[in-house]
């Protein structure tokens, strides 16, 4: 497949926006190699990459015994970057004629029981799906620890009961089981199983060979994932295999394929506007069969892949925002409408000992990659901060994401009336949280046995995996001696995502724990997501 195919001149004059013609190689290659001296993870491999450029390669660490650094044929989780192939798989189906973007996902799925106070609210559609906007709530580290469930297992949890968090259609909420529906769909409207689908119709046909679902399908070294242990040394994370949530999240690659991948995307928004190009079809859409070499073709023409790359529900903006800026959710990607540069396409991945980022600019064909193997690592600052390089564009201070793997925040202005302190845990919270709540105070202020046992029954399986209770209780131990004496009755609410998130502080002689807990969506919800912090208070 070319990635020469256009140049950042020829994009200026097409756009009409003036692009900076930059090329910074001795500045790209010198921010991540500064990162990869932070310690942030055992392995590092990023590259930058722009048509009529020196391509920046940056590979750094040990990924096996013998300390072979990484490739740019080393497989590593790429996390939900995943989901970009689930969208793309979704439109492969309505292109042949298998799927309904606006059909009630309970036509797939029948046994499918929503639950809450906005069950009835109307349906929820495929697109609400595709574009996290189906009122799901937010789900990370419970469902990044979900991949392997088995189908029988999936299907009872969803007749089960799953609650939704606010009304379809609604609202930007990033939700991981959205998608595994998602994947559940696509299954029954193909016929195969997800990841039969994925890689008949997308890996094959597109060349990616470096790709796969699983370790031991993979033709070339993949990396192991670690976890950052309290004494500063790496812990080992075993593999998950496949299952009912590989549409999150599950896919392994290599620097290759995805730059493969993203300059297959970028061809959309760049040439769709092109009457000699935009109407020129694929290859059958399950044929299976090679795609030509030029951007043009493959399993879905420049318009669907243009389609993908659209705001269709938007995000709200950030802090350091410029005017004129917008964000929002695509098909499986984030988009960012720079007031200077334009369109920026991206998506982030964080998964248990992995971290990954894509990026690029359609206009100019510019790429950023970023793969690291240590939990949540967000190494997504620093791929943003070199396409930004790239791009002339000023500097700006990252902003804090709403979740460890590093997705935009998703409150939304028009729901901040929710997120107030009315009560002990705010209106519209899940009464569930009232009980976390009630039960991490309780234990802060006297951790007994029976409080410690009362608390950690609300926990979901996550919780564990993400940190052992040893190591957590011994960090919040530490914590409420800092602290000093607490005045649980002072308790009070300083926000949260609600209904299924809260935050709150509990004031102590020498400095306050602020606390957030969030639930998951499934019935009964349970804590998937406790965490304390301190803010000392000042002497002076």
């Amino acid at each position: 497949m070319s990635d020469d195919s256009f140049t950042a001149s020829q994009a200026a004059r097409a756009s009409g926006r003036p692009v900076e013609d930059v090329w910074p190689e001795a500045q790209l290659a010198a921010l991540f190699q500064a990162r990869f001296e932070e310690g942030i993870a055992p392995a590092l491999a990023a590259e930058v990459s722009r048509p009529g450029r020196p391509r920046v390669q940056v590979l750094r660490g040990a990924v096996d015994d013998a300390g072979h650094p990484p490739g740019e044929r080393t497989a590593f989780r790429i996390a939900s970057c995943t989901k970009s192939f689930t969208a793309a798989a979704a439109l492969v189906l309505r292109r042949a004629g298998r799927l309904d973007l606006e059909a009630d996902v309970r036509e797939w799925l029948p046994g499918l029981r929503f639950t809450g106070e906005f069950a009835a609210d109307g349906p929820v559609t495929v697109r609400h799906l595709l574009t996290m906007s189906s009122g799901l709530p937010e789900d990370d580290p419970w469902a990044d620890r979900q991949e392997s469930m088995p189908a029988e297992q999936f299907d009872a949890l969803l007749a089960g009961g799953i609650r939704l968090a606010s009304a379809p259609g609604a609202r930007f909420r990033y939700s991981n089981l959205g998608y595994a529906l998602l994947g559940r769909i696509l299954e029954r409207a193909a016929g195969t199983d997800y990841r039969t689908l994925v890689t008949g119709s997308l890996l094959r046909p597109l060349g990616l060979t470096d790709t796969a679902f699983a370790a031991e399908e993979l033709q070339v070294p993949a990396v192991r994932g670690f976890r950052r242990t309290p004494d500063g040394g790496w812990q080992v994370l075993p593999f998950t295999g496949p299952g009912q949530f590989s549409p999150i999240g599950g896919l392994f690659s290599t620097l290759q394929d995805l730059r493969r991948w993203a300059a297959w995307l970028a061809a959309g928004p760049a040439f769709a506007s092109d009457p000699s190009t935009a109407g020129m079809s694929a290859t059958g859409p399950l044929s299976g069969g090679p795609v030509d070499a030029g951007l043009d073709a493959g399993p879905l023409d420049l318009v669907d892949r243009a389609e993908m790359q659209r705001i269709h529900r938007p995000i709200p903006l950030r802090p350091q925002d410029l005017p004129g800026t917008r964000r929002g959710y695509g098909f499986g990607l984030d988009i960012l409408e720079h007031p200077a540069a334009g369109r920026i396409v991206s998506h982030s991945g964080g998964y248990p000992g992995f971290s990954t980022h894509m990026r690029w600019h359609p206009e100019t064909g510019t790429i950023a990659l970023g793969l690291e193997n240590a939990t949540y690592s967000r190494v997504g600052e620093a791929v943003t901060r070199a396409l930004d390089m790239t791009l002339g564009l000023v500097p700006e201070e990252p902003a804090a994401p709403a979740d460890p793997a590093g997705h935009a925040p998703s409150a939304a202005p028009e729901d901040e009336d929710r997120a107030g302190v009315a009560g002990p845990a705010g209106p519209g919270t899940w009464p569930e949280l009232q009980a976390a709540r009630d039960a991490l105070t309780v234990w802060l202020s006297s951790p007994t046995a029976e409080a410690e046992r009362l608390l950690r029954a609300q926990f979901a399986s996550n919780m564990d995996q993400d940190r052992p209770w040893d190591e957590r209780r011994r960090d919040w131990l530490r914590l409420r001696t800092a602290a000093g004496p607490l005045h649980a009755e002072e308790a009070h609410t300083t926000g949260g995502d609600a209904p299924a998130e809260l935050r709150w502080m509990l004031p102590g002689e020498h400095g306050d724990l602020r606390c957030l807990a969030q639930l998951n969506p499934v019935e009964p919800p349970q804590v998937q997501r406790l965490e304390i912090t301190l803010d000392p208070r000042s002497t002076g």
